[in-house]
Formats: structure tokens, sequence, C-alpha cells
């Protein structure tokens, strides 16, 4: 029994060890490069400065190099716009070429200046109360003092019998009035600080307000941040626009990057970087590039820039897919300990990369890098529902159930729970699947590709996975077919009988 056991390590074992030979086979060795001594003649000569008028000649696609889009960053309606602000026309640096209404901005503006001014008043009422405040509270400080001589006096008269007692409690009552007002003035100027400190948070929070109004009421105008073409206008004048609306592009025409294209005089012009269709002559193409060099003697090419970059990044993407692959085989003919079921669970893979293409179609996007990087992650995460699905197969054909039956039972059962964990993670992607934001953009791809990748699997797996099981049942393939036709057999021996 151990001995079976370990056969059936062996398989996947050769598969991995022969990918990863593969894989080190298809690298690129180091390049080498051979030195040789050799004994030359050393020649001097004297360099002179010269003028030298350089002249480059050259045929391609020109494009910019950069580009201008114009975004609203505040709200209002066109009430200007440049009479030369039309597609194909140049506009120079600095140019304003549309004003957005700013009388908003400007009460904002005008209302925040109100706001602090008042405010300073306020302040510089205060610290006059307070200058104020000291010098009475110096005066009753003053009448206290006198007020408790007179009445330590008029107790030694009382004792002696030459004042009568009313004067005394007159006098009493006369200190502890002024008793009071030196206490009230005390608490006054303890309340002063609370109430400049407020004030000045008040203050702070205008002056924010002010800083505000003032750039809204700057970003009114729409001004050129360099020499410009103008690709394309998306608003005309007295039309509302709100916060985030692009209003214009344009393209820089400073600086420009140029697709070069080989050609020679007398010959055909060729693209250097695609071979296309030669649309006079459906069916014909251009030679290819080995054709191309032999004809032109010193010729040569090289793909080079982004779409050299774009092309290594597809490649490792493909590979790491591809390893991924033969790990999730690996793994799985473990747990099943079989090699037919892990390509019934894998079938969940290419049913994901139907909802990617779906999703882009739906969304409006091009499938780009990010994309890729997505759907490539999916294949970790479809077949788990599938692995679900298989394991309750496989427990109903254990248990006596025809294989096509068991199928379907697996299926409706496992629907439900299916259904939440996949609503879970949609739930979880749709904040970003509807996000608007420029900054957002670079990971939609990505983002539509598992969401409708992980939806269609879903879908398709409840309904595909089942009947392909039970078709491999019907060959014999399946764990439980054999079970499965024995019991349709006893079945028929019963109905015989």
């Amino acid at each position: 029994m151990r001995n079976r056991r370990g056969i059936w390590l062996l398989p996947p074992i050769a598969i991995g060890g022969g990918i990863a030979v593969w894989l080190i086979s298809t690298a690129e060795p180091p390049g080498r490069v051979a030195e040789q001594e050799r004994s030359v003649v050393a020649r001097t000569t004297k360099a002179e400065l010269a003028p030298i008028r350089t002249v480059i000649r050259g045929y391609g696609d020109v494009e910019a190099a950069r580009s201008w889009e114009a975004t609203s960053e505040v709200a209002g309606s066109i009430v200007w716009r440049h009479p030369e602000l039309e597609a194909g026309n140049v506009l120079l640096q600095g140019t304003q070429v549309l004003q957005i209404d700013p009388t908003t901005y400007e009460l904002a503006f005008a209302q925040a200046e109100a706001d602090l001014a008042a405010l300073d008043a306020d302040i510089a009422q205060i610290d006059v109360d307070q200058v104020n405040t000291h010098r009475l509270l110096a005066l009753e400080e003053n009448r206290l003092e006198l007020a408790e001589t007179a009445l330590e006096r008029i107790r030694n008269l009382v004792e002696r019998g030459a004042a009568s007692q009313s004067a005394l409690d007159e006098q009493e009552r006369a200190t502890l009035q002024v008793r009071r007002s030196v206490t009230e003035l005390h608490n006054a100027l303890q309340l002063i600080p609370g109430r400049r400190n407020r004030l000045d948070a008040l203050v702070a929070h205008t002056v924010a307000i002010l800083a505000r109004a003032k750039r809204d009421l700057e970003k009114t105008g729409i001004v050129v941040p360099f020499d410009v073409r103008v690709a394309s206008v998306r608003v005309e004048q007295h039309q509302f626009v709100a916060e985030g609306q692009p209003l214009l592009t344009a393209d820089d025409i400073g600086q420009a990057e140029i697709t070069p294209r080989s050609y020679r005089p007398g010959r055909r012009r060729y693209p250097d970087r695609k071979c296309r269709r030669d649309r006079g002559r459906p069916g014909r193409r251009f030679p290819a590039r080995s054709d191309l060099v032999a004809a032109s003697p010193g010729l040569g090419f090289e793909i080079g820039g982004q779409s050299a970059n774009s092309a290594e990044t597809v490649v490792s993407i493909l590979r790491g897919f591809l390893i991924g692959l033969v790990g999730i085989y690996v793994v799985l003919s473990f747990q099943f300990r079989s090699y037919v079921e892990p390509v019934v669970v894998m079938l969940s893979i290419p049913l994901a990369f139907i909802g990617v293409v779906l999703g882009h179609l739906v969304m409006g996007y091009n499938i780009s890098m990010p994309s890729l990087i997505g759907a490539a992650s999916l294949a970790g995460i479809v077949v788990n529902n599938a692995i679900l699905l298989v394991q309750v197969i496989k427990r109903h054909a254990s248990e006596g159930m025809d294989l096509a039956r068991a199928a379907g039972d697996a299926s409706r059962e496992r629907f439900r729970p299916i259904l939440m964990s996949v609503s879970t993670t949609m739930m979880g992607l749709i904040p970003l699947l509807l996000e608007t934001r420029t900054q957002a953009q670079t990971l939609k791809p990505l983002v539509i590709s598992v969401a409708f990748g992980l939806f269609s699997a879903t879908v398709l797996v409840l309904i595909v996975l089942p009947a392909f099981y039970a078709i491999l049942g019907d060959f014999g393939l399946a764990q439980g077919a054999s079970g499965s036709h024995q019991t349709r057999s006893r079945e028929r021996g019963s109905i015989a009988e």
C-alpha cells in the first residue's frame, strides 16, 4: 500500500523537474566578450575647434511628448471663452482660455474677509477691556483698604462707647460691597484669556476659509501651462461645469516623440516595428525582418522603450502563471489522489477568463498589464469553490448515489454557501470598481478582472463542472464512477427480476 502511494508522487515530481530544466535551458546566458591583446601604433593629432552643422533626416510617426488635459477644479458656468479656443489652433504659454463664473467665490472671499475683520475688532475690544479692568481693580483695591481701615477704627470706637452699633453695621456692609467688587473684577480678568483663545481659534478657522476662497477664486481661470496645439474642446460658453469635469485636451508643440520608419529612395517603405497587411493587395504581407535586413545592408532592428518593457513583463507574467498552474495541479493531485480530477477543478480557470474579457467589454476598458495581473491571480482563487464541489460529488458517489445525480445534488447543496462567499468578496470590490477619480484608474482593470472573472467562474462552475464530472464518470475516468455503474447495474437487475 505504501509503495502505491509512493508511485503517485513520481509523476508530479517528474513534471516539476522537467519544467525547471526547461526554464533553466531557455534562460539567456550572460554575454561573453573575447579580449585579445594587440599592439597599435599611437598617432597624435591636434584637434582644432570647427563649426559643424548637424543635419538629421528621418521618417516616422510624430506624436506629442506630453499632453495637457484641463479639468475643472471648481463648479460654475463658463462666462468667457477664448475666441481662438478651437481644435487645431496653437495657444502660447500663459494664455487664459476659459473663465468660470467667479461671483460665488468672490462673495465667499469677501465674507471671509469681513468675518476676519470682525474677529480682529473683538480681539482689540478684549485688549481694551483687560486694560480697563486692571485699572478698576486697582481703584477698588484702594477703596477696600480705606474701607477696612475705617471699619477697624469704628470697631475701636464702639468698644470705648464713642460710636453706635448701627454705625459699625453700616461700615461692615460698605466693606463687604467693596470686597465683592474686587472679587468680580478678579473673576473678569481670569475669563479674558479663555475668550481670547476662543477668538484666536475663530481667527485661524476664518483664515483657512479665506485661503480656500482665494484658491477657488484663482482656479476659476484656466490658463495654458505651455505652448500647445488644441486637440479637443468639450465645453461651450454659458455651459455649467461640475468639479472634476474635463474641459479640453491639448498637445505640447515644444517637444515631440518620433517612431522611426526605415526608408530608402526607390524602394518600398516598411515600418520597422510591425508587419501589417498590405491594404492594396489583400492577403499579401510585408517581408519578414530577416528579408528586410538582407535587402537593406547595414539596417538593423531593435525593440526598446515601453514596448520592450511591456513584452518582458508579459513574458514574466506568463511564466509565473504557468508555474502556478503546475503547482496547483501538483497540490490537487495529492489531495484527490488522481490525475484526472485536478483537471476538472482547474476547468474553472478558463471559465474565469471568460468573465475577464466580458468585464472589460462591459466597462469599456482595454486589456492592459494590470488586467493580466488580475487574470493571473484568479487561478488560485476560483479553484476553491470547484474543490468543495468535487468533494461533495465524491462523497455522494461514495454513498452509492448515481454519479449524475450526485453531481446535481452537490451543485444544489453548495449553491448558497458559494454564493454567499463570492458575494462578500464582490461587495468589497464594488467601491473601487465604481470609483471615478483619476488616481483609481490604474487599478480598475485589475479589479475588473478579479470581480468579473470571479463572478463568471462562480456561475459557470455550478453548471459546467458537475456536467463535466458526470461525463468523465460515464467514461470511467472519475472516482466513484465504478460505484455508480454498480448501482445502476443492480437497479437494472432488480427491474429485470
